[in-house]
């Protein structure tokens, strides 16, 4: 079911902002779009989410260093969670081919909702919109954008 809304925002849509918030409430923890410098594309938190840390970083636009760092040290993974305190991020790598686009981070005080499958299928909806937003070097339409990726054009 989850992946269903999410595939109606991609086509709907077709907007970043609109993918992040949709995956937000879907697992109903704020949800954070970073670049590969660690500046922060998109974010959302669909319910009222006030920890110092994530709204200086969004009023920022760009993670601590503490947070890059904590990242870093995981980016030869897909996908791995980071405790910090009482919050768990659910780090998922974002990447067209060979090349890290950027992460999706999920920050949650527990277990997510969702299994991974359902995550992964959400990072590449991410992958792609970042992509095309980003690097501007897809010109096409969510259709064309989702036949490359049930075409395996994208990892």
């Amino acid at each position: 079911m989850i992946k269903d809304e999410l595939l109606n925002v991609f086509l709907t849509e077709n907007t970043l902002s609109g993918l992040v918030k949709a995956i937000s409430g879907a697992v109903g923890c704020p949800a954070v779009i970073v670049d590969d410098a660690f500046h922060i594309a998109a974010s959302c938190a669909v319910s009222e989410y006030n920890d110092p840390a994530y709204r200086t970083a969004v009023s920022h636009s760009e993670l601590s260093l503490d947070t890059c760092a904590a990242i870093s040290a995981h980016s030869a993974e897909k996908a791995f969670t980071v405790a910090a305190g009482n919050k768990k991020y659910r780090v998922l790598r974002l990447e067209n081919g060979d090349t890290v686009l950027g992460y999706m981070i999920l920050i949650s005080a527990g277990d997510m909702p969702c299994d991974t499958e359902t995550l992964n299928f959400a990072a590449a909806l991410i992958s792609k919109q970042l992509f095309f937003e980003r690097r501007q070097s897809f010109a096409g339409t969510a259709e064309e954008i989702l036949a490359a990726l049930f075409d395996g054009e994208f990892s």
